[in-house]
């Protein structure tokens, strides 16, 4: 894990997500997620967690288990730290469809700089 993701005040970008990727919570897990990211910059990801492994591609994933949509600037606050991913996700900042037992476990997969206080 670099600590360059820390000191980046814009946040963690998704593609970089297998850098920080706590493989050791996610032994028996499959999941597929897809990252849809509006603004400068935004896209959609599709991030594959099999059995401890995570890999990261562009595109689209017509297989996804949950899609976690929302805004770069607020996808950079989450994975920043600045602003708390629940808060977000109750705001309406972020939405999630598909299975949202999944969707729970997303955050806890990486290391994410943790909320400021």
């Amino acid at each position: 894990m670099s600590s360059s993701f820390y000191d980046d005040p814009v946040g963690i970008p998704v593609e970089s997500l297998p850098n920080i990727f706590r493989a050791d919570l996610a032994q028996h897990l499959r999941a597929t997620y897809q990252i849809s990211l509006r603004g400068t910059g935004g896209g959609d990801w599709t991030v594959r967690i099999d059995q401890g492994k995570c890999e990261v591609r562009s595109g689209k994933a017509p297989d996804a288990d949950v899609v976690i949509a929302t805004d770069v600037e607020t996808w950079h606050a989450v994975t920043s730290g600045v602003l708390d991913g629940e808060s977000a996700y109750y705001s309406g900042r972020v939405t999630i469809s598909g299975d949202l037992y999944t969707a729970q476990h997303f955050a806890s997969l990486f290391r994410f700089k943790p909320p400021m206080s």
